[in-house]
């Protein structure tokens, strides 16, 4: 916790920016040297060094949880990615007689909360926004790591229990940390989906296998990286994800109408899309 001796902010040159178009910036990463400083302005300032020691330095308005979730959920595994990690945005569970199944998508599509719906029917909680893939091409299999085994919900989502309390003051969102899933957050991964985000009223769920080329842009869209402007940052993505295809695990994407009382119908389909697989 804290500044490291002779840090100076101003001493670091801008490497790239995080901002949603006519948004404030998000998060960015600035270099000095092999020293990489990653801010999120007015919240929390983390300097990774050249021995990989991370300096947190929160402000004021950051509380504790707030920034336990950062460092676990972005700074960790963005610093794993640069040392050629496989890094996804990404909800993940672990389902009996199935596997590991991960959720891709972009921010709001419904990751978490179909997470929390197959949490609430049985499944592990492996993670909310992050999983680590560690392929092995001689087993021809994937190991889905999560960063923690928790997950942040609206309020008024099913399944909101009691267990979620508040993130921060900052977002009315709750947080529950299922820590039975602690000693087995590391699974055999079954199968990636890429909720589109299509609202498909009338139409029942869709899932459809993906390409190879169609799975690796998907996988490359949802990566995480500590500095996407350097290409040594692409190529390694690059790489490990072409590696995690290589595995044979399948990459769908999952379209149905986004209705809380349609999620029964979404477990269903994709517990026998699997079995199918």
């Amino acid at each position: 916790m804290g500044a490291p001796s002779g840090f100076d902010a101003a001493g670091f040159d801008l490497a790239f920016q995080w901002r949603h178009p006519g948004q404030p910036v998000i998060c960015q990463v600035a270099r000095s040297g092999d020293e990489v400083l990653f801010e999120y302005p007015d919240i929390a300032s983390f300097v990774i060094t050249r021995q990989a020691d991370i300096f947190c330095i929160p402000t004021q308005r950051c509380q504790d949880a707030l920034l336990r979730h950062l460092l676990l959920n972005q700074v960790i595994p963005r610093w794993l990615a640069s040392q050629g990690c496989a890094l996804l945005h990404a909800s993940a569970v672990w389902l009996p007689d199935v596997g590991a199944v991960g959720f891709l998508g972009k921010s709001g599509v419904g990751k978490s909360t179909l997470a929390a719906s197959f949490a609430e029917n049985g499944a592990l909680v492996l993670a909310d926004d992050c999983i680590m893939l560690k392929a092995d091409p001689i087993e021809k299999s994937v190991q889905a790591i999560g960063a923690y085994p928790g997950l942040r919900l609206w309020p008024g989502t099913p399944g909101l229990t009691s267990r979620y309390s508040s993130v921060h003051s900052g977002t009315v969102k709750k947080q529950a940390v299922f820590h039975e899933t602690c000693e087995s957050n590391s699974q055999r991964l079954s199968a990636l989906f890429v909720l589109t985000g299509e609202d498909v009223e009338n139409e029942g769920c869709h899932i459809d296998r993906l390409t190879g080329a169609e799975a690796l842009m998907a996988l490359l869209h949802e990566s995480l990286a500590l500095d996407p402007s350097t290409s040594q940052s692409s190529e390694q993505a690059l790489m490990r994800f072409g590696e995690v295809l290589e595995t044979g695990v399948p990459v769908a994407s999952l379209t149905y109408h986004r209705a809380f009382a349609r999620l029964p119908e979404v477990r269903a389909a994709v517990v026998n899309w699997l079995q199918v697989e």
